[in-house]
């Protein structure tokens, strides 16, 4: 074919798309990744296999993976699958991006067809491959508008463009059966995951290190110049422009970024040589900035001693006027002395700039990082006006790191355990964001502020981006997690700091400790009427900071876990089947504690024991449960007032903590079977609180209730203190000397179990403290009413021997008094064998006067217990509970009928007078109401009267004007009309023929 040329604007029209193919290795940086999947079988699961192959002379991706094997399978789960774009140029860059996918050609029809017939047409075609691209920062938790969108079922290619600065954005790509991308620019980028992008987001952007040069390279302009006379005014001209943001003026900010300023050149230049400046260097500097305050608060200042004959004395009038005339004076001195610095030709002018040639010796070796410093301290110490730098839109992509690495040993399957739990203290305030990398299946981290005692808020149970503010005790950093259903293998557990600048929040103590000791107790619930779960003391002989965590049986129990400090609350946690306080410190009592304070560990063995954990959307439903059993404003986090925390020195505390749970809205609803199941642990209780004669014997199993437990363990409810230790299997150690005295003589309620059947209702409460402060924490059921009343009936009984024995008579005679069998059998004299019944406690059988044996209230209990028979109830006399209103009874006879009829009657008359009243005021004010809304409308019926009336006159003034111009026009076009008719006329007549003079003589005779 022929070349031809054809015009620009003929090809348009003549074509309406153009392609336009690039070539890939005429681009200096480039980037190829791949990944396909494995599928196995049709309904298979599938695997991802990756690469990606970067160009020989791409600069912009590592040679190598910087994360390890085990660390890249442990991604956050919000960006698995995804990549990063880094770029940061000072010109607009443009990135061709060229994207393949692999889809269902062949095999999309058929397996729609097997998939679902009746969407045959809507999925018979493939499903396209699609490539996201969107702005991205760890720092904030919202998502960004989509900057680049392609659908394809091959091959598409577009063209990125980006403006100047640094950009970081995150690729999600979507594919049926793999993907192919291919980058490519003239500018350096980097392209990866996350671990090879991060680390290049620590640096400072190109613009804002040009940024900072300008302003170098101008300090040093006028540095160069400070003695000539013309150029100096120019080059301090050139340094306000680089060191002021564009839009400063008319803001208000003008001298306070000044000053900053100042500040800044000062601070750089004392780090530059090392030590504090001269007076002739401060006096260069106030000279070259202008700035008389600089250096004021930052220079040392050696103070000469007080005389003492001016301690605690207060000056006079005469001394402070004296006073302020010297600081009047002075200033004057030292503003005469800076304007003859700044001077060009003066001694002053000459000194300045000896001293400030010197400065900037130190300064140009390494201008660019003291640049750097000089203007990330303006950007500190002067918020407002650093926002108006073109480079402040770096600042969302900025960011530094530091990652936190524990391992954690073999659990197994539906374990809870803390894997992380330490303290980091904030040097300044900054916004964090904590990420947890790991391959546990369930995991959730909790910061709690250590002086205020709440929780930092979570969002999808991770910790959303927070203002770290500087505090005293620091943060605690908590992580839980959960085996689940299968064995957990040991592995490696990381957490990501990430903050906008350094120093991010320091760990208190290193290495980090993994190392924990778990205190679990297990027991059944048992319904009552303050709808608790359970309760225990905690007793610490030093200072130990804890983590409590309860679970229950039934997942959908709304919990609110307690710590009471002498029954005032101090710490509460709410959730649903499952609730944790991340962390609370523990302080023991100021006088020295009892050797009894150490605590007793046993161990429990929880084998065959299995229940379904209440997954992390249970687990954490804080929004919902908080707005059900809160009220608005409160917050689901842990709180301690500043009384317990906060200990005034040598003042004597005693601490008495308790670990309590209750149920909220009476939400743990139980069916039959576990209701006969408590009832029975119900009559177990009871049966611990009597003592001597009324205590019954021990059953070891319950009583008409299915047990599900093994042979080993028959009992109905199981009170198992356990203490772990992670990676340790070190066995419990049990001694009767921590024991007092009244735990050795109380019998046990219930004999106690290793395993707690699953289909009753149950709960585990765990108290995890660091290994090495296992022995320093005492934790027991709380025992101390139920102790108090069994040593008051000890008491009773021991004042008054047999008092429980004439106790349980009265009652049998109190209830044989008012009850009666119905057996027409027994004779009417009371012989034989009377057996009493009350509800809930089944019958009671006593003997007759007629029976030989006398047996004891327990035997009789015993006996009625196996009796079925039965009573009803005699009527009471309810004459002592009668109140009477008249101390004696008066006959009602026809006088007293009539008055009282009278009196009715007069009530009835004044009722209805009061009713006609009403009646009549009401009328009355209808009639006013009626006769008001007349008037109303007479007078709006008025106003549109004149309305209408003004309207006709303004009309009927109109009309006459308007006739009258009408008028005047008319008789003008008339006019004009006549005068255009006479003109024509005139045009339109023919000229007069000339006259000639006739002849007499010849006319006449022509005429004859």
């Amino acid at each position: 074919l022929q070349e031809t040329w054809i015009d620009f604007e003929d090809f348009c029209k003549c074509f309406q798309t153009l392609l336009v193919f690039h070539k890939p290795n005429t681009y200096p940086h480039q980037f190829q990744k791949s990944e396909f999947k494995n599928l196995v079988s049709a309904k298979g699961s599938s695997t991802v296999v990756s690469s990606s192959a970067p160009s020989a002379n791409a600069t912009s991706t590592p040679s190598k993976q910087q994360v390890s094997a085990s660390a890249a399978g442990t991604q956050a789960p919000d960006e698995k699958g995804s990549h990063f774009l880094f770029v940061d140029n000072l010109k607009p860059a443009e990135i061709l991006i060229s994207f393949s996918a692999l889809v269902h050609w062949g095999e999309a029809e058929y397996d729609s067809k097997e998939m679902c017939k009746e969407s045959q047409k809507d999925s018979s075609m493939p499903q396209p491959g699609l490539l996201i691209a969107e702005p991205f920062s760890w720092k904030v938790l919202s998502a960004q508008p989509t900057i680049l969108q392609i659908h394809t079922f091959a091959t598409k290619a577009t063209l990125l463009v980006l403006p100047t600065g640094r950009h970081v954005l995150r690729f999600t790509t979507r594919y049926p059966l793999g993907y192919h991308i291919h980058l490519c620019s003239t500018v350096p980028f980097v392209f990866g995951d996350e671990e090879t992008v991060m680390p290049n987001l620590d640096r400072e952007s190109l613009s804002f290190t040009e940024q900072a040069m300008v302003i170098m390279r101008s300090i040093g302009r006028v540095v160069k110049n400070f003695s000539d006379e013309y150029e100096l005014p120019l080059a301090l001209k050139e340094l306000e422009l680089a060191h002021c943001p564009p839009n400063l003026y008319g803001t208000g900010m003008v001298k306070s970024h000044c000053k900053t300023f100042s500040d800044a050149l000062y601070r750089t230049i004392t780090i530059a040589l090392g030590h504090s400046l001269t007076a002739k260097g401060v006096m260069a500097i106030r000279a070259f900035t202008n700035d008389l305050t600089i250096a004021t608060n930052m220079k040392e200042k050696k103070s000469s001693p007080v005389p003492e004959s001016w301690n605690n004395r207060e000056p006079t009038v005469e001394e402070m006027q004296a006073a302020t005339k010297l600081q009047a004076v002075w200033k004057g001195v030292c503003v005469r002395e800076i304007r003859n610095a700044r001077k060009p030709g003066t001694k002053e002018n000459a000194d300045a700039k000896v001293a400030l040639q010197e400065m900037w010796s130190a300064l140009e070796p390494q201008a660019e990082q003291h640049a750097v410093f000089l203007l990330r301290y303006m950007f500190i110490n002067s918020e407002k006006s650093a926002t108006l730098y073109p480079c402040t839109k770096d600042e969302w992509t900025r960011m530094s790191f530091a990652n936190y690495l524990v391992s954690y040993q073999d659990q197994p399957p539906n374990s809870w355990f803390v894997v992380f739990r330490e303290v980091f203290f904030v040097s300044q305030d900054m916004v964090v964001v904590a990420k947890v990398y790991s391959s546990i299946p369930v995991c959730i981290l909790h910061v709690v502020d250590n002086d205020t005692g709440e929780e930092i808020p979570r969002v999808f149970h991770k910790v959303e981006p927070y203002m770290y503010r500087k505090n005293q005790k620091g943060y605690t950093f908590m992580a839980e997690a959960y085996s689940g259903d299968t064995p957990l293998a040991a592995g490696k557990w990381r957490m990501r700091l990430v903050g906008s600048f350094f120093p991010l929040p320091v760990l208190n103590r290193e290495p980090s400790n993994n190392n924990f000791a778990i205190k679990e107790f297990k027991d059944y619930y048992v319904p009552n009427e303050r709808n608790r779960i359970c309760r225990y003391s905690v007793k610490v002989t030093a200072d130990l900071c804890a983590t409590v965590q309860i679970q229950t049986s039934n997942p959908d129990v709304y919990i609110k876990l307690q710590i009471l400090d002498s029954e005032e609350e101090v710490a509460s946690n709410t959730g649903k089947g499952h609730v944790v306080i991340p962390a609370f410190k523990f302080f023991p009592n100021d006088w020295p504690t009892s050797s009894t304070s150490k605590c007793t560990q046993i161990q429990s063995h929880s084998g065959g024991s299995k229940r379904e954990w209440s997954t992390s959307a249970n687990s954490q439903k804080s929004a919902k449960l908080q707005s059900l059993s809160q009220a608005p404003g409160d917050e689901e986090t842990t709180s301690r007032p500043p009384s317990t925390t906060d200990l005034q020195p040598g003042k004597q505390v005693s601490h008495k903590y308790i670990v309590q749970a209750v149920v909220l809205q009476r939400s743990w609803a139980l069916d039959d079977s576990q209701l006969a199941f408590v009832q029975v642990l119900k009559e177990m209780e009871k049966n611990d609180l009597k003592v001597y004669g009324e205590k019954q014997e021990q059953s070891t199993t319950p009583i008409n209730v299915e047990m599900h437990t093994s042979e080993g363990n028959k009992s109905a409810r199981a009170s198992t203190p356990k203490s772990s230790r992670k990676g340790k299997d070190k066995p419990a150690e049990k001694s009767e000397k921590d024991k007092s005295g009244k735990e050795k003589d109380r019998p046990p309620s219930r004999p106690e179990s290793q395993a707690l059947d699953v289909s009753k209702p149950s709960w585990i409460l765990r108290v995890v403290s660091d290994s090495n402060d296992a022995d320093s924490i005492d934790v027991r059921k709380d025992r101390e009413r139920v102790d108090e009343i069994r040593a008051m009936k000890q008491a009773w009984e021991t004042a008054e021997p047999g008092r429980s024995i004439k106790a349980m008579q009265s009652r049998l005679q109190f209830i044989n008094k008012h009850l009666q069998k119905v057996n027409p059998e027994v004779p009417a004299d009371g012989g034989g064998v009377l057996i009493t019944a009350v509800e809930g406690e089944g019958a009671t059988v006593s003997p007759s006067p007629e029976t030989p044996s006398t047996p004891t209230p327990c035997d009789a209990i015993q006996q009625g217990r196996a009796s079925s028979q039965t009573n009803r109830q005699v009527p009471m006399d309810f004459t002592p509970f009668i109140r009477k209103s008249k101390p004696e009874s008066v006959l009602k006879d026809e006088s007293v009928t009539a008055e009282q009829e009278r009196q009715k009657s007069e009530e009835i008359r004044r009722f209805r007078q009061m009713q006609a009243l009403a009646v009549e005021r009401r009328e009355q004010e209808q009639r006013s109401r009626k006769y008001l809304k007349k008037q109303q409308l007479e007078m709006y019926e008025q106003l549109q009267v004149m309305l209408d009336e003004s309207r006709r006159r303004i009309l009927v003034a109109r009309e006459a004007y308007r006739c009258k111009l009408l008028q005047a026009e008319h008789r003008r076009q008339e006019e004009e009309a006549a005068q255009g008719a006479a003109h024509q006329v005139e045009l339109e007549k023919p000229p007069a023929a000339p006259q000639k003079s006739p002849k007499p003589g010849k006319s006449a005779g022509k005429k004859k």
